[in-house]
């Protein structure tokens, strides 16, 4: 089975079709994909806005990408929020909780069929860079 994958600059996305049998579609078989609400922009700035620094990993100055899988439903609500790949425990669980908090999405169709549709986002925790004077 071929996965294909797509980059839009702040959010991977793969599609994984589930069919009723159990088995798994293809993503270039999708009629329409789920998208967010105004598209990928749209999402990096909810993202954005709402992505709060834990306070435990600011002072311990821990960054980095955190791998959030999560599924959009026939009716564009987001459900199976799992991390991926992580980085630290609060980071981890922020990040997840910032996926839970975004609208429905448009779901996927596939011959016409709404079906669910599972995606795959990393989500950067980046401390601001010091600026030392001498």
């Amino acid at each position: 089975v071929r996965k294909l994958h797509a980059l839009a600059r702040f959010c991977v996305v793969y599609g994984l079709l589930y069919l009723d049998d159990g088995l798994e579609g293809l993503f270039a078989e999708f009629d329409v994909l789920a998208e967010y609400p105004g598209g990928m922009a749209e999402c990096m700035e909810f993202v954005s806005k709402n992505l709060r620094y834990p306070e435990a990993a600011l002072q311990k100055r821990i960054e980095g990408w955190v791998l959030v899988s999560f599924t959009v439903g026939v009716d564009g609500t987001i459900t199976d929020v799992e991390t991926l790949k992580g980085v630290y425990e609060a980071l981890d669980e922020e990040a997840m909780r910032v996926v839970r908090l975004m609208p429905k999405w448009k779901p996927c169709e596939w011959y016409g069929k709404r079906v669910p549709m599972k995606f795959t986002m990393p989500i950067e925790f980046r401390l601001k860079s010091k600026i030392f004077h001498r």
